[in-house]
């Protein structure tokens, strides 16, 4: 397999750990990244790996472990539907203002 180009993307620290967030205009089968650490090519050998074409070892990404992300909205939507009991119930509460 051919490298077709190599892409470099800056990490951001967030806590005790760096992430970057990317998209991925045409995720082929498998995706192959390493990082630049202090100047130095390094793999993480905590995901997996597998050598290139070339026998260079680098982190492979397959398709089937990519996360894709939810809107942020998704995170706020309710599931109660207008005519569930607890609308019902909520409904019938009183108003501070209207509380004798």
């Amino acid at each position: 397999m051919a490298q077709s180009s190599i892409n470099f993307e800056r990490l951001e620290r967030v806590g005790d750990v760096f992430k970057k967030d990317v998209q991925l205009a045409n995720a082929g089968e498998k995706i192959y990244y390493k990082f630049v650490v202090d100047g130095n090519w390094v793999t993480d050998h905590t995901a997996p790996q597998e050598n290139d074409a070339s026998g260079n070892l680098n982190n492979v990404l397959t398709t089937d472990r990519i996360v894709k992300h939810t809107p942020a909205t998704a995170g706020i939507m309710s599931g109660v539907a207008p005519t569930s009991t607890t609308s019902e119930l909520a409904k019938n509460v009183p108003l501070e203002k209207e509380r004798g």
